[in-house]
């Protein structure tokens, strides 16, 4: 599960990266962007959608133990 979170990490930081880059310079080319997304969203590559559901349930988990353990509960 590690190896996960820090696969989804790193690809949601050059994701960003890019998209920042993108609103700077509208002039750049579209092809790294999309090569990028449609390789986070088609499930033959890395996972798919898969990868990031199980990452969300994860951290929903984690954030819901940690506001339990907060209020008492």
């Amino acid at each position: 599960m590690r190896h996960a979170i820090e696969t989804m990490e790193l690809t949601t930081k050059a994701l960003r990266e890019l998209i920042i880059a993108h609103r700077s310079d509208p002039t750049l080319q579209l092809n790294p962007l999309s090569m990028k997304i449609s390789g986070i969203v088609d499930a033959a590559v890395m996972g798919g959608v898969t990868n990031y559901e199980k990452v969300s349930s994860f951290y929903l988990v984690l954030l819901t133990v940690s506001v339990g353990s907060q209020h008492g509960e």
